[in-house]
């Protein structure tokens, strides 16, 4: 099936915790990642920790490190880094509680769409940032980060 946006899927795993301290994400949460491993045995799965997302950061988007580091705890980098990721690479980015039970392919293959976004519906609620996919450099993921708060 053709699709625009790239055949990756992103984690990101942060130590909210101690963030001094780099750590595995617990196995209890691997069924989960499984579930989108064997409906997308094709794609490439890439796992962001602490570590590694600020040097991503550092290499590509050093402006923001300021804004990044001035977060008062994990979460709000964690969810930071999801839109440079999928800004700068494409693909889908899920929590780590979002299990799969069939390939996302068929509901990212409409063409000239670059951002997508899955919930329930909940009018007058915000988007949820737990499931997203993005073809690279997306116009909304641009102006999302443009938006992010310091």
């Amino acid at each position: 099936m053709k699709t625009n946006v790239p055949k990756i899927l992103h984690w990101v795993w942060f130590n909210f915790k101690d963030p001094s301290v780099e750590s595995d994400p617990p196995e209890n949460r691997f069924p989960f990642q499984e579930s989108w491993i064997e409906h997308h045995p094709d794609w490439e799965v890439k796992v962001w920790k602490d570590a590694d997302a600020r040097m991503f950061l550092k290499e590509h988007y050093r402006w923001f490190l300021p804004i990044y580091d001035s977060y008062p705890a994990g979460i709000f980098r964690a969810d930071a880094i999801r839109y440079f990721l999928l800004y700068h690479f494409g693909g889908v980015y899920t929590d780590w509680d979002v299990e799969c039970h069939r390939s996302i392919e068929p509901l990212i293959c409409e063409p000239g769409v670059e951002f997508y976004a899955f919930q329930e519906p909940n009018p007058g609620f915000s988007t949820c940032n737990g499931l997203m996919a993005a073809t690279p450099k997306s116009s909304f993921l641009k102006a999302a980060i443009r938006n992010l708060k310091t």
